[in-house]
């Protein structure tokens, strides 16, 4: 499945971190295009013709594993680079969106004549590459090194700091994914994420209204769990 051309900007399109002089002029270069749920958006090796950003929505980051299939390794949240093109021009990532989704979408010949007017671009462009990168390190190092509790407390709280300000203050937070996606980016088995659910709201850590509905109610044992400092069984 491809995407579709919006035929504007979206209407929510923030300007991704250019400010001043170089804000409007490169946001007007922006085209906004439409992506239903399960458009590949970038193929891991494949060429990358144009520059994106997530506008609204969720894109899964997948890379290829000798033996083992596509790996999910990271997500892109809105105002997101969803990939930066090697040198060869080709995506590191596997880039598919979990629910349906607007984007920004810039050639790449296009970026270049904009930066040879305003360079300034380039580095507004480099923080939010670095942002992705980093939190694609913060989860290999949840993976590996902590246990399913404390990776999916980890999770919750990745995923509340992407909600707008009433809901992050209130501690309520939407699922975009399902369990199966879940588990999969935190490397474990949709029944251990399942079993996991249960325990945190066993240990009143959470409330569930409803599988995608979830209250933080305790964000201070969340994030010692996160951590590694809590005490919670499972």
């Amino acid at each position: 499945m491809g995407l579709a051309s919006s035929g504007h900007r979206p209407k929510r399109a923030e300007r991704p971190g250019a400010d001043g002089k170089e804000a409007l002029p490169f946001a007007a270069l922006l085209q906004g295009r439409q992506a239903p749920a399960g458009c590949s958006l970038a193929q891991e090796g494949g060429a990358l013709p144009d520059l994106l950003i997530l506008n609204r929505g969720l894109v899964a980051l997948y890379q290829s594993k000798p033996g083992q299939g596509e790996q999910m390794v990271g997500w892109c949240f809105p105002g997101d680079l969803l990939a930066t093109a090697t040198a060869e021009g080709r995506s590191p990532v596997t880039a598919r969106t979990l629910v349906p989704s607007t984007l920004w979408a810039l050639p790449w010949d296009s970026l270049d004549r904009f930066a040879q007017k305003q360079p300034g671009i380039h580095r507004c462009l480099l923080d939010l590459a670095e942002r992705s990168m980093a939190r694609m390190r913060a989860h290999l190092m949840v993976v590996l090194a902590k246990s399913k509790l404390e990776r999916l407390a980890a999770f919750l709280l990745e995923v509340r700091d992407h909600e707008d300000a009433p809901r992050r203050k209130a501690g309520l937070i939407e699922l975009a994914m399902d369990r199966e996606v879940i588990a999969q980016y935190l490397g474990l088995t949709v029944e251990s994420v399942s079993r996991a659910f249960t325990a945190l709201k066993d240990q009143g850590l959470i409330e569930m209204e409803d599988p995608r509905h979830i209250r933080l109610s305790d964000l201070a044992g969340l994030t010692a769990l996160a951590k590694g400092e809590g005490e919670v069984a499972g």
